[in-house]
């Protein structure tokens, strides 16, 4: 739930970093001075996004999502080939860096590279975190559509009371770089997929890690059977076109 959670604070970031000004007279150009108290609250009145500038705003909130557009697959890529967890410490290091980076931006373009950073760490790390939890809940996998999203959804709603007790957006991208560091003892507690494991023929580590399990659970380590499948041949990417879940795939994407 924790991965997801601080994807839920990275992703509404910009909607308090980007917002308009809350002093009379900041769209006349050119704008006045920010009023003391107001200074820090928005990069529009920091760096002076209007008279002809406002185009700085959709190039900053776009570069986020067209980071989550590299990282999904990247990152996806990545855990299949090096595990989930080497995959999820790579999210998490894009993720830290990237807070780090949008906290010390100087203008639109750092700014705008940062979240770029940003949505390849929340990306990866999203994707990565809900499969390594469904090889591990086998059946009860139903239970991620509620964590994943409920946790999503309190970050969001955590964004927005840390915005309205520190309205600086630079202390609010150090928070998601506060708010990032648990995941790194999330990585050492918890293991390796036995699944990704069983795809490299590796039993040994497969046991291992049900024998973590089942310790931490309190169950008795039952002793597996091994059945001898045959490898199916890669499909191609047009296979999706004529899988019989192509249709709700659809609906996902345009919904997303």
């Amino acid at each position: 739930a924790w991965p997801w959670f601080i994807c839920g604070v990275q992703s509404l970031l910009f909607v308090f970093v980007g917002m308009a000004p809350s002093f009379e007279g900041w769209q006349n150009c050119p704008m006045p001075p920010t009023p003391a108290g107001l200074q820090g609250h928005t990069v529009v009145s920091d760096w002076q996004l209007t008279c002809g500038k406002e185009h700085y705003l959709a190039v900053m909130s776009s570069a986020f999502f067209f980071g989550v557009l590299l990282g999904a697959p990247f990152v996806g890529s990545l855990s299949d080939s090096h595990g989930r967890k080497n995959a999820m410490l790579v999210s998490t290091l894009f993720f830290l860096v990237a807070s780090v980076a949008t906290a010390v931006s100087t203008g639109p373009y750092t700014f705008a590279f940062a979240r770029a950073l940003a949505g390849i760490g929340v990306g990866g790390m999203g994707i990565t975190a809900f499969v390594l939890n469904a090889e591990f809940l086998g059946t009860h996998r139903s239970v991620l559509g509620i964590t994943t999203n409920l946790s999503f959804a309190v970050g969001c709603m955590f964004l927005s009371l840390l915005a309205f007790r520190s309205p600086t957006w630079r202390s609010q991208a150090w928070a998601c770089f506060l708010l990032g560091l648990p995941n790194l003892a999330i990585m050492k507690w918890v293991p390796e997929s036995p699944k990704w494991y069983a795809c490299r023929d590796d039993d040994e580590q497969v046991l291992a890690v049900l024998a973590y399990v089942a310790k931490f659970n309190g169950a008795p380590l039952f002793e597996p059977t091994y059945t001898q499948e045959s490898t199916p041949e890669p499909a191609p990417l047009s296979a999706i076109l004529k899988h019989p879940l192509n249709l709700r795939a659809a609906v996902m994407i345009m919904a997303w």
